[in-house]
């Protein structure tokens, strides 16, 4: 029976035969330069890929060779590919050359292109590149350096490496917007923290000498926000005890309407018995438990209602009807 080949298993060998293709040309490579004056030709190697996408690096520097009246010359990176009669691929971190395909090309090619040359040219313009990146990014940190906040940043960036000197350049402006903002928050403080966070972020360094106002102004707050803190606790307290005595109120007038009623029920009962010989005793027992009821919570709620400080006469409605009776 034959087995089918596993598609991880093809790239495993795919790959694999990539890396001795490379081995096996660097070792025609390393021969090839075998008497080469450059030092830096024996430390490159020579691999073959299928396309530019397996190439194993980050950024692969294109290598146009052409000939011309007899003489190799190399372009990097060039805009139009078509005119190469050779294309290598560099990698200037792994130190290797990558051949596309089944291309061949005489490895005394890249010596007489100078392609060391171009690729230590190239190295030397990208560093150069970055670094002025990097002064740009320095010049262009200190002119945005305009708040403390800001400028704090700058210094902590290039206090190890500032080659302007323009943390020094920056002091007078500093000393300035430092003056602003101490007055600007000494103008706009009102509340008790603010005036506590002045103090704290000036204690070690008061540039106009207002820390003692600024301590005068914070025991003003102090005592103004106790004062407040006084009145809405009794504010609160008396609210708290106006409903305590509306809600006794409404207690006692419901006592006092429930205990007439059942008054009522009862008078009538005892009038039917006298007509009938006959009163029905669950009526009587529960207009007397409610009067009993009420009698007993009327007493509780007048005494917690004078507690509180009442003073209406709830048990008005109580003797009107009494007289009326």
């Amino acid at each position: 029976m034959t087995r089918e080949k596993s598609p991880n298993r093809s790239r495993k060998n795919l790959s694999a035969s990539l890396w001795f293709s490379a081995f096996g040309l660097a070792a025609a490579l390393h021969s090839g330069f075998a008497c080469a004056a450059d030092p830096r030709e024996a430390a490159w190697k020579l691999g073959r890929v299928r396309s530019t996408s397996d190439i194993p690096a980050l950024r692969p520097i294109h290598l146009c060779l052409r000939r011309k009246m007899g003489a190799w010359s190399a372009e990097l990176n060039p805009r139009d590919g078509s005119g190469c009669e050779h294309a290598v691929y560099a990698d200037m971190f792994g130190k290797a050359f990558y051949v596309v395909g089944n291309d061949s090309f005489p490895l005394d090619a890249l010596r007489e292109a100078r392609a060391f040359d171009l690729l230590d040219e190239f190295k030397r313009a990208e560093v150069d590149s970055r670094e002025r990146e990097r002064i740009e990014r320095y010049r262009s940190a200190f002119r945005d350096a305009t708040t403390l906040e800001a400028i704090a940043a700058f210094e902590t960036l290039y206090r190890g490496n500032d080659p302007d000197g323009l943390i020094s350049q920056l002091a007078p402006l500093k000393q300035r917007v430092q003056l602003e903002t101490y007055r600007q928050k000494f103008a706009s403080m009102q509340t008790v923290d603010e005036i506590q966070a002045f103090i704290d972020d000036y204690i070690a360094n008061d540039l106009e000498g207002r820390l003692p106002q600024a301590r005068r102004m914070l025991a003003n707050a102090l005592n103004k926000a106790a004062a407040e803190s006084k009145r809405a606790v009794e504010a609160r307290a008396t609210a708290d005890k106006q409903r305590a005595l509306e809600e006794l109120e409404r207690r006692i007038a419901s006592c006092y309407r429930d205990s007439a009623a059942a008054q009522d029920r009862l008078d009538q009962e005892n009038r039917i018995g006298m007509v009938s010989g006959f009163v029905r005793k669950d009526v009587l027992r529960q207009a007397g438990e409610i009067i009993v009821y009420c009698e007993d919570q009327l007493q509780r709620d007048h005494a917690e209602y004078r507690k509180l400080g009442g003073t209406r006469p709830l048990n008005a409605g109580r003797q009107r009807r009494s007289t009326e009776r």
